[in-house]
């Protein structure tokens, strides 16, 4: 029994030991394996701070980019050499700059596409069979041989070619041989706006030239693909010319990075590369010599160490022509008797960059193409029984049967007809084509880009909505419907739909005036736009942008008699503005509200209105404007911009020689009038100056 209990024992002791060992072991497991999770949420924790860091510097790196390229198109760093621009910060270092990988990536890159070896082939072409190449190579050579070639610019004469004209044939020429789908023009306002810490700073950049893909014809950085800059000689084209073609590159890449990291929902992660690269390209030319500049985003490290990098690349100088025709530049003119076919050189590396970058597509120059948004559904607010608003559908036929009429500075316009029968949807998917569109005439605005904010159609809304409530005014489209998107947890407007609102159809001033009725139609328009400015100024609205470009004409309204406008003036004098209108009423319409102000309006807003009647519609209208030397530190924020020959508005004597005709008496008449109404200051002060200028001519 002794040895049984002893076994028993013994056997108990080794089961408790064993379980002390087994609690011991499985202790030791939880201890092991809390270190393990408080390890992994350490390191998870550790690895996420870095995520946040690189986040953080990244989007510091974005926001120093953006800075950086402000202070460019504000044309403040102008002095700076490109190669020594650095993306953190602005200082140089005090030493030369050490070319990192990314730039020599960059300037390797930039050679490479001024060396298509395609565009060589395409000027061979255009050499031997475009008679404008003759005209051009002849250009060249009288400019070769100006022997002051320091005046060139202010030269106005068709005899002596400008750089400005010659490159303006020799851009045109090459536009139209290797990019058909293009188009060159001449003068343009190229403009954003750079948002930091939540300021808008607007800035802005007049170019000589630019390239305009076909069909969005207006000059607007968001259809620019590329920007030019002339200069009369080398030395200032490579002190300025440099500069101010890097001044509009940076502001179309401010555009760029605003649409794509600052504006457009989702935001992408800082850390990622944006899609698509963020590219801006421009040249520089004295008309021999051709400098092309780079300014782009460029990304360094992989995953979470991806950053952006500023890098500005420039290449050049390139010769344009022969180096015949080179040595006769250099010598003023003094060298041997050329040919005009001694002039061409279809090798000329600065030919060949100039077509290079004509044949790049949008996806080289870094521009971002208008794609027209599918499945708009417009709506119109109209007061219900309860005395609230409904939202009511309005019907468009498909989209893709829409008129395209133009390019607006953040819209696209179209023309189409309200569907009144049958089935169809909202001009997007599922919409039926061939919809019966019965109803009446409408122009369609829809925003370029609606996510971002300050490319929306709101306050256009906002003006047509203050302008048509409770009454509207015959010279004042009437807004009819808007569709709306989605952007940052708000709604957005992204287009609009506006109609004359009396069931006629209206089309631009200047595709109706012909040689007979050219003078009447203008001052019909200018006074169909002072009425409309009488009803705006009336609601709390100024226009801001009275111009011809701006007014539309009612098809099928009539020109009045000299009875007619004679019986209205003694109205005007009688019983005011309103009796006026009553007994002519107006046949053209005041359109593009999108600038319009309906805060602080004051006197001078109004007087600012007025005047635009006289020094901007009215002469655009009668082309009145003239060329003239003036300084341009206005629009080029740059203190050795020099001065150049542009367009500026005519004077009151001008606009009333064309309104005379050569008739002297009505030349006398129309001088008192048309300075009358450069004086105004109001719209009832404006009144009789238009009214008796119609009178006059129609005498």
């Amino acid at each position: 029994m002794a040895d049984l209990a002893e076994q028993r024992r013994g056997r108990l002791a080794a089961e408790a030991k064993a379980k002390a060992a087994e609690a011991k072991a499985k202790e030791e497991r939880a201890k092991a394996k809390e270190e393990k999770r408080g390890r992994l949420a350490a390191e998870a924790k550790a690895k996420e701070g870095e995520r946040q860091k690189n986040i953080i510097e990244a989007s510091k790196a974005y926001d120093g980019i953006a800075s950086l390229l402000g202070h460019f198109a504000e044309a403040s760093m102008v002095g700076l050499h490109t190669d020594a621009v650095r993306a953190k910060g602005f200082a140089t270092g005090g030493g030369a700059h050490v070319e990192q990988p990314h730039e020599r990536d960059c300037r390797v890159a930039l050679r490479r596409l001024c060396r298509d070896a395609s565009a060589k082939v395409a000027i061979e072409g255009i050499r031997t069979t475009s008679k404008a190449w003759r005209k051009l190579a002849k250009a060249a050579l009288k400019l070769a041989r100006i022997e002051k070639r320091v005046e060139v610019d202010t030269i106005a004469t068709k005899a002596v070619p400008t750089v400005q004209r010659l490159m303006t044939n020799l851009l045109t020429t090459l536009a139209g041989a290797v990019e058909s789908d293009a188009l060159w023009v001449p003068e343009v306002e190229v403009s954003s706006v750079l948002r930091l810490d939540k300021r808008p700073t607007p800035l802005s950049a007049r170019a000589d030239g630019a390239l305009l893909p076909k069909p969005e014809r207006h000059a607007n950085v968001v259809t620019v693909s590329l920007t030019a800059e002339y200069k009369s000689k080398l030395k200032s084209l490579m002190k300025a010319g440099l500069a101010q073609a890097r001044q509009q590159a940076a502001i179309r890449l401010v555009h760029l990075l605003d649409l794509r990291y600052y504006e457009v929902v989702p935001h992408p992660t800082p850390t990622e590369p944006l899609p698509g690269r963020l590219a801006a390209h421009g040249f520089a030319s004295d008309g021999f010599h051709l400098f092309v500049v780079c300014v782009e985003v460029v990304y360094t490290g992989e995953g979470e160490g991806t950053r952006p990098h500023l890098v500005f690349s420039k290449c050049g100088p390139l010769r344009l022509w022969s180096k015949s025709l080179m040595r006769v530049a250099a010598t003023k003119g003094r060298a041997r008797k050329l040919n005009w076919k001694d002039c061409v050189d279809v090798g000329a590396p600065g030919l060949v960059a100039l077509a290079s970058l004509l044949k790049a597509s949008r996806g080289v120059l870094g521009d971002m193409a208008y794609v027209r948004p599918p499945g708009l559904q417009f709506w119109k607010a109209v007061p219900s029984k309860e005395k609230r608003e409904e939202k009511q559908p309005v019907k468009l036929p498909l989209i893709e049967e829409w008129t395209h009429l133009g390019s607006g500075g953040a819209s696209e316009a179209y023309c189409t007809t309200i569907v009144v029968d049958g089935e169809a949807a909202h001009g997007g998917a599922g919409a039926e084509a061939g919809a019966d569109a019965g109803g009446p005439f409408v122009v369609v605005k829809v925003a370029r880009h609606p996510g971002a904010s300050w490319q929306t159609l709101d306050e256009e809304v906002c003006a047509y909505q203050q302008l048509c409530t409770p009454t509207s005014c015959p010279a004042i489209p009437v807004l009819e419907g808007c569709a709306t998107v989605a952007a940052e947890g708000d709604e957005r407007v992204a287009a609009i739909i506006l109609s004359p609102g009396d069931g006629s159809k209206t089309v631009p001033v200047r595709e109706v005036m012909n040689d007979s009725d050219r003078i009447v139609k203008a001052l019909l328009a200018t006074w169909s736009a002072l009425v409309a400015l009488h009803f705006a100024h009336a609601k709390g609205v100024v226009h801001r942008d009275v111009r011809g470009a701006n007014t539309v004409w009612k098809e099928g309204s009539k020109l009045p008699t000299h009875a007619m406008v004679k019986a209205a003036i003694s109205a005007a004098k009688a019983a005011g503005f309103a009796a006026a209108v009553a007994l002519l009423p107006p046949p053209a319409q005041l359109v593009d509200w999108g600038i319009a102000s309906t805060r602080h309006v004051g006197a001078k807003s109004v007087k600012n209105d007025i005047r635009q009647l006289g020094t901007r519609l009215l002469p655009s209208l009668l082309d009145a404007g003239k060329w003239a030397k003036v300084d341009n530190t206005a629009t080029r924020s740059s203190s050795i911009a020099p001065a150049r020959l542009v367009r500026v508005p005519a004077s009151a004597d001008t606009v009333a020689e064309l309104l005379a005709g050569g008739r002297p008496k009505l030349e006398k008449r129309a001088k008192a009038a048309a300075k009358e109404l450069f004086k105004a200051t109001s719209a009832e002060t404006a009144l009789l100056p238009v009214l008796k200028l119609l009178k006059y001519v129609l005498t």
